[in-house]
């Protein structure tokens, strides 16, 4: 995204909501813009008609964009995901960001994308979209599956280790040619409203 205008507080911050705390470089949290005692010239003010939703943007002195992202060394930040793409499962509010991050280091790994997919006990678990590299192409699926879930389970800990893994030739994407999450996580959960 780059660095912040001038005039404009951009801060990453925890991602806990009882205390709000400046994240270091290389953090990624909640990207937040400070509106006291002043309000950046040109800032989003509310949601016409919608207070509920105008104060759920607002916490303390800050506005909250809805991103996730951190600030480098030089004062860039990086957009990873938004907010909305967190994936609450067992209680634990999992960023997919860092599933992505532990996947691609894999070097069965060529490409993937981590969404929310509904539990038979109605709940939410991690599911990872993979394409492979051509090497690991032709390796037994059930075990590549395994592999990589241990992977994340010895990087991250278990309860980031997708439970679910499917392999594909490509992702869909958006316009701008990014991967569209929001159309893995349709197909995954339209397969269970079925």
């Amino acid at each position: 995204m780059g660095p912040a205008c001038p005039g404009v507080d951009v801060v990453v911050v925890d991602d806990n909501n009882q205390e709000v705390r400046e994240l270091p470089p290389g953090k990624v949290g909640k990207i937040v813009v400070r509106v006291k005692p002043y309000r950046p010239v040109g800032l989003f003010r509310r949601y016409v008609d919608d207070p509920e939703k105008t104060a759920a943007r607002f916490s303390g002195d800050f506005y909250i964009t809805g991103d996730l992202g951190y600030k480098d060394e030089d004062d860039y930040f990086w957009i990873v995901g938004r907010t909305d793409d967190s994936i609450i499962a067992n209680g634990v509010n999992i960023n997919p960001y860092l599933v992505e991050e532990c996947l691609i280091s894999h070097q069965a790994v060529l490409e993937c994308a981590v969404v929310s997919s509904p539990d038979p006990l109605g709940q939410a678990s991690v599911k990872a979209f993979i394409v492979l590299s051509s090497d690991s192409k032709n390796k037994n699926q059930d075990e590549m599956i395994k592999e990589l879930q241990n992977y994340v389970t010895k990087k991250t800990g278990a309860w980031m280790s997708p439970r679910k893994i499917e392999f594909m030739d490509a992702f869909p994407t958006t316009l701008t040619g990014k991967i569209n999450r929001n159309e893995l996580k349709q197909k995954e959960w339209n397969q269970f409203n079925k």
